[in-house]
């Protein structure tokens, strides 16, 4: 639970925050290339460190690192490669600069060509990343389990502590066939070339979120999402300080009942006392069906001991994928996954001063919202913050900006614009579009001399093809979200019977015309299903796709809100 500082508690109303230079993304130059994801960074004495995963020739994948001190980045290094490296979206590396000079970094690496059991492996460079020791692994069970979601934190003399999931009691009930087996909370330190012994944390968390971990002058604060016998995945905590663990304790009874893992774990943020906790719920509410959740902030002035109620950031539909951090003058700021139309979304940040009170949040972002776009890391940079994300484009890199206050930028995206770009959309074409005119299975004619003016998508697909039945519905998705401002999807069938096409159309409830003429397909040099074409009003092709993917309908989407503006 949590319970507020009796000084805090005249000042936790959540308020609006006082007129203040407002915050401002400015992009900065990232050493990853393109095939870059997973970003990770961590700063210390005016250093910031980048760690990502980078795509390797025949399916390797590299763990690569690159540091920023004074006007570049460092030419990038590797730490460890091979096909074995894990790379996964939500459970990636980590780095830690320590007070001595030396860095410490964790990755994960499977053990079996199949199934998903894989180690966690600790490195430490004290050569700023030129060379890394060989690899240890704190936990010793040596069984075919999932061990990750890691967290490194330095315990002064004590050494470096490391926390993860372990599924070993999960990984032995499934051998069994028992069920009702448990991922566990554990711990072990790394004193020197070597790890002390294991520590259970807690038994049974939830398997698949994020831990967090920060030191403060009181001791070691960890975060991780719970699981108790009623399936109810709150925000837990534990505190190393005076030489022991706590008790677990609840950090907000959320209440959130879920009989999965929603892959979003907390995140802390320490300075001096004062903590900061920021994680994503959906209890309660239309999120626990699919629905809108929240992303909520704690703050403690005492190391964790006490909290102050959580404020509400988001922007009423977040994906969550928090992360935290402070800036010199106080303020917390919290980046978090905000979803938009379709498939989009956008990296959004907000700060939150010590009584709680909110400034306006701005988008750093745009971005998609599927599991490619990964999460958002934050690190203290010069006077500001960085960020790190994953941009989803062809090809997918990790991209940065620093986060700082500024009078030149605009502090409440909902009046302005973003102050990143936006991903860049694709190269646009420009080429006369073929004339046509054709009769509509309702019976209408439609020619493209009449629909001049308008942004024309041509969509040409068939009954018999699995991706073009797939892309229907967000085609349809479209026609209501943008035919009022000016676009007009027209389909072209392919080789369906009439009959069959009518009853196809009738029961999918498509609101948008569908033309019989195949000869359509020589006009526009069609030679693949689905190929979407892009018209603008002027009659001349701009784009053109050819297959589906996820990313196919909201990248259309993108260049038609294009066009539709530029026809303005």
């Amino acid at each position: 639970m949590i319970f507020p500082a009796p000084a805090l508690i005249a000042l936790l109303a959540v308020t609006p925050a006082p007129a203040a230079v407002p915050l401002r993304a400015v992009e900065i130059a990232s050493p990853a290339g393109a095939g870059s994801a997973e970003p990770f960074l961590a700063a210390r004495n005016g250093r910031l460190h980048l760690t990502w995963l980078q795509e390797a020739p025949e399916g390797a994948t590299e763990l690569r690192t690159a540091t920023l001190a004074g006007e570049g980045w460092s030419k990038p290094s590797t730490i460890a490669s091979g096909k074995t490296l894990l790379a996964n979206w939500a459970d990636f590396p980590s780095l830690l600069p320590l007070a001595d000079g030396s860095l410490v970094t964790h990755w994960l690496e499977r053990t079996t060509a199949e199934g998903h059991a894989y180690d966690i492996r600790v490195a430490r460079s004290r050569d700023d990343g030129a060379t890394w020791s060989q690899p240890l692994t704190p936990h010793r069970d040596g069984t075919q389990a999932e061990h990750g979601f890691v967290s490194l934190v330095e315990m002064g003399a004590e050494g470096v502590l490391a926390v993860w999931l372990d599924g070993r009691a999960y990984a032995e009930a499934e051998k069994l066939g028992v069920g009702g087996g448990k991922t566990a909370l554990r711990a072990a330190v790394l004193d020197g070339e070597r790890f002390g012994s294991e520590t259970v944390l807690d038994p049974q968390v939830c398997d698949c979120c994020q831990t967090s971990a920060a030191a403060t002058p009181r001791g070691v604060f960890v975060a991780y999402r719970d699981r108790s016998e009623a399936e109810v995945r709150d925000i837990s905590y534990v505190r190393f300080a005076q030489g022991r663990w706590s008790e677990p304790r609840t950090l907000h009874a959320d209440g959130w009942e879920i009989s999965a893992c929603p892959v979003n774990g907390p995140a802390v943020a320490a300075r001096g006392e004062h903590l900061a906790v920021a994680w994503f719920t959906a209890a309660k509410g239309p999120a626990a069906n699919g629905g809108v959740g929240r992303v909520l902030v704690a703050l403690s002035p005492d190391g964790g001991e006490t909290f102050g109620p959580p404020v509400r950031v988001d922007a009423g539909n977040p994906a969550g994928r928090v992360d935290v951090e402070w800036l010199d003058d106080g303020t917390a700021v919290v980046v978090w996954s905000e979803r938009g139309d379709g498939e989009m979304a956008e990296v959004r940040a907000r700060a939150i001063g010590a009584g709680g009170a909110l400034e306006p949040a701005l988008t750093v972002a745009r971005t998609l919202g599927g599991r490619k776009s990964g999460f958002p890391r934050l690190a203290p940079h010069q006077d500001g913050i960085a960020v790190a994300w994953t941009d989803p484009g062809e090809p997918q890199r990790v991209r940065l900006a620093r986060l700082a206050r500024s009078a030149e930028g605009p502090g409440d995206v909902a009046t302005g614009p973003s102050p990143l770009p936006p991903v860049p959309l694709p190269p646009l074409e420009d080429r006369p579009a073929p004339q046509f005119k054709a009769r509509a299975l309702d019976g209408k004619q439609v020619s493209l001399v009449d629909l001049r003016g308008k942004v024309v998508l041509l969509s040409f697909w068939g009954i018999w093809c699995p991706p073009c039945r797939e892309e229907i519905p967000e085609l349809t998705r479209l026609h209501h979200d943008l035919h009022d401002k000016g676009l007009e999807i027209v389909s072209v069938d392919v080789g369906d019977a009439k009959a069959r096409l009518t009853k196809f159309v009738a029961d999918q409830k498509i609101p948008y015309a569908v033309l019989v003429q195949e000869s359509l397909t020589d006009l526009y040099r069609v030679t693949s299903f689905p190929t979407s074409i892009v018209i603008d009003g002027r009659g001349r092709i701009r784009y053109v796709a050819e297959g589906y993917s996820p990313r196919a309908i909201p990248e259309i989407r993108r260049i038609v809100e294009h066009l539709l503006e530029e026809d303005r």
